[in-house]
Formats: C-alpha cells, structure tokens, sequence
C-alpha cells in the first residue's frame, strides 16, 4: 500500500495502545493515530515505502505487526493538448510499469494508447478528439493516474494548391470563418504581406506568385490549424490534374476512390518528345506543370513510378466529362497531344 491507511486492532484486550518502536525507527511518511477501543489507524504518505512496524502494548506485554509499503509510481502531471497532437506518458518509481486507458468511466473516443516501453508510452489523440482523458500507470500492484484534456482543433480548411490554386488575377480567397475564441493571421510573410480579416478569414492583395501560408488559432487554448494558398499565374499557361487508383476500372472518377501519392510525371514538348519538366503526385494525388506558354504538349506517366501491382487502366476517354476520366494510354504512358493558349488551364 502506499498513500493510503492502514487499520490496526488489538485483540485478547481492548484497551491496549499502539505506539511506533522508537528503535530502530520507522521509514518516514507513517503518522500513527491515538488508539480507541484497541484500534489505531496509520496514514501513508504517497511518499512512503519499506517495511514499518508498530507494537500494541497492553497490561505489561507488547506484541509488534509489520506492515509493508510499496512505493508509489508516480504517472506524471497532468497534461493539455490540442486535438491530432501526441502526448507522452512517463511512469517513474519504477520503469517497469504499464499504462492502460481507465476501463470505467471510459475515455472518450480517439485516443490510441501504444505500448508501455521502459515506463514511457505514446497517445495518438485522432483531430476529432475532445473531452478529458485518463491514463492509469501499473507497477507492483499499484497504480497512479495521469488526466489529459484534450482542446478542440480549428478547422482551416483544405489547402488551396495544385488544381485547387487561385489565379494572381484573382487574387483573393474567402477562407472559413473563425468561431468564438479563434483568430485568423498570416504565417510569415511570403511571397509578400497580404490583408486578412481576422474574423472572416477573407485575404486579399495576394499578386505575387507562390505559396502562403495561413493560421487559424484559438487564443484561449493555443491550438491552431494550418492552410496553404497557392497563387498561380494565370496569365500563362497550365496542365494538371490528378492520379487515382480506379477501383472499379470504369475509367472515371469517383470522389470514393483513393488519389495515389508520388506518382511521377512528365511534360513533353509534343512535337520532339522533349522532357521539359517534372512532377510528383502530392499526398492528394495532384501534379501540375504552370508557367506555360502557347505550345503542344504531352503528359507522361513513368509507369515504373506507380505502387505496386498497379497498372494504367485500360478504361480511357470513358464518359460525357472530360474532367472525369482517364486520359492516359496504359501502353505508352501518355496523354495524347494537348494544345494549350495563354490564360487557359488543362
């Protein structure tokens, strides 16, 4: 036991008194209460550990128990985290331990305890996750809580960039409102400094091309979210698109079907087959080439490039919208020839 009492009772007469042996001398951390009725209650600090002992006395003869203290693991302090954040729990007094998330009342949900290594363990807290968490750390039978209060992440929005990018003739993004507590600012100031409403989350004055970067943060708990605005120029060219995995190979998009990740592309000049740039699908499955002028031009898929077991699907030009379907010629790799104007976007 530790941090807790401990009763002790007397018997073969009642009006006995239980002392503390002056020697040798108890460990610290034991306070002995008077005795009632033979009984006397003995209070362990969470401090405390060893073997103590205690004597009742009664009509001249004594008699001594023994009672053993196991120290207390100690899980840590609490802590604060923002929602899709880790946090690292450490148990000390021991590094033998393991943590389990508290089984009643259960956590809420989107938290994902690993495993217990030396004492340490990690938890994914899911961007959805919010409410107060509890964590328990076991070692010899005892055990010390931990509590967790996960905030609430803003939500940014998705990043503006590939196919998604705005024109530098436009110049301007409305992005989601901020709520009660949240601000919006600019992180950094590149490309340039632009004008955003804290409030509203409208930028305008973005010319320059290249990539911002936004923060939507909540002043009271300190999270915060981040979005990327791409600024195109649109007074050149550009092809783009983006590569999917076709699940049911119809050869056309469904917004259910997963966009593959680093996938790589060539644009060729179409009439000597030329490479003049490359690209690599994003995390979204997005490539693009920008900055183009008037020309003829070809995509390419470097098919050694694709996931394993992958292959172009044979299903091309399929459908009434050319925006949804798949372009590229499973034996060759390529998109057939595209003519391109300024200002105009492939």
């Amino acid at each position: 036991m530790w941090g807790s009492d401990s009763h002790l009772t007397g018997t073969n007469t009642s009006d006995g008194v239980w002392t503390a042996p002056a020697s040798p001398a108890n460990p610290a951390g034991a306070t002995l209460s008077s005795t009632s009725g033979g009984v006397a209650t003995v209070s362990f600090a969470s401090s405390s550990s060893g073997v103590f002992k205690f004597v009742y006395t009664a009509n001249g003869c004594t008699d001594t128990v023994q009672v053993s203290v196991t120290a207390k693991p100690n899980a840590g302090a609490d802590q604060v985290v923002c929602a899709g954040q880790t946090a690292t729990l450490t148990g000390t007094n021991t590094s033998d331990g393991v943590w389990t998330a508290q089984a009643s009342p259960a956590n809420p949900a989107g938290a994902t305890l690993g495993t217990t290594t030396s004492g340490v363990a990690r938890v994914d807290f899911a961007r959805t996750a919010v409410g107060v968490f509890y964590f328990v750390y076991t070692a010899n039978n005892c055990t010390d809580t931990v509590k967790i209060t996960v905030n609430a992440k803003p939500e940014a929005g998705a990043d503006s960039i590939g196919m998604a990018a705005i024109c530098n003739t436009v110049s301007t993004i409305d992005l989601p409102n901020a709520k009660s507590g949240e601000s919006w600012s600019q992180l950094g100031n590149m490309p340039k400094s632009v004008t955003i409403n804290a409030t509203t989350g409208v930028v305008t004055g973005m010319e320059a091309i290249g990539t911002y970067q936004f923060i939507l943060k909540n002043t009271n708990t300190n999270c915060a979210d981040t979005v990327a605005v791409e600024v195109r120029n649109c007074r050149k060219g550009f092809i783009g698109d983006f590569v999917w995995k076709d699940l049911n190979n119809d050869g056309i998009q469904q917004e259910t079907e997963p966009k593959v990740k680093g996938v790589i592309l060539q644009l060729l000049n179409a009439d000597n087959n030329t490479i003049l740039a490359t690209d690599t699908t994003n995390v979204d499955g997005i490539y693009g080439f920008g900055e183009l002028e008037d020309g003829r031009y070809k995509v390419k898929i470097l098919k050694s490039s694709l996931p394993a077991l992958c292959v172009l699907s044979d299903s091309i030009d399929k459908g009434i919208n050319d925006a949804y379907d798949s372009d590229f010629n499973p034996v060759t790799g390529k998109v057939l020839l595209l003519k391109l104007k300024h200002w105009e976007k492939v």
